[in-house]
């Protein structure tokens, strides 16, 4: 019975998968933006997949998963949005914002922030806040109701980020893999957003 449900899980997974690649198809890369204090938010591309990874890593302390990774081949400028900033008269990616859809997203026209995150040395600038901005613009263009996103209640910082934003909780929960209390939230990109 185990090897069922092994094969089912995977073949829901190709059908999500293939789902996401032949709806995004269409859609418009992420448009970049140059800021005031150097910093360049950009659809990232599949040359930046390594770092996307490695930063994933650093930060999530978890590797990116297989079925993500291919996602990120043919979709990444359509769902990542990176921060990078000149470090040293090169480029460094200093933040991601990844994008994906799952049943749920598929059902209630939504896209679900999967993951967020900027490196140590540059938090508590706003990055992420400018990130989500730049997503909310992106995807309410692209025509999705909302963006939906978990958030551990103890981050407080990714909470205010998301709340000031217009995220809003609908659902709390227990997270058992994460064992901690979490929120699933959902920022509507309607003609209501004041975003």
């Amino acid at each position: 019975m185990n090897f069922f449900i092994k094969v089912k899980s995977k073949i829901i997974s190709l059908i999500i998968f293939y789902r996401q690649v032949v709806y995004f198809k269409n859609h418009k890369s992420i448009s970049k933006i140059e800021t005031n204090s150097h910093l360049v938010f950009r659809g990232a591309d599949v040359n930046d997949l390594s770092q996307i990874k490695q930063i994933y890593m650093e930060l999530s302390g978890n590797e990116l998963s297989s079925s993500n990774i291919k996602l990120l081949k043919y979709c990444a400028k359509k769902l990542v949005i990176i921060a990078e900033k000149k470090v040293n008269g090169s480029e460094k990616i200093i933040g991601i914002d990844l994008y994906y859809m799952n049943p749920r997203d598929f059902r209630e026209s939504t896209v679900h922030e999967g993951f967020i995150g900027v490196l140590p040395e540059y938090e508590g600038q706003g990055i992420a806040t400018q990130m989500r901005k730049h997503a909310i613009a992106h995807f309410k263009q692209a025509r999705f109701k909302g963006i939906s996103t978990r958030i551990s209640k103890n981050n407080i910082g990714s909470l205010r980020s998301a709340e000031k934003l217009g995220f809003k909780p609908v659902e709390e929960y227990y997270d058992s893999l994460k064992n901690e209390d979490r929120y699933y939230m959902v920022c509507k990109l309607g003609e209501e957003s004041d975003v």
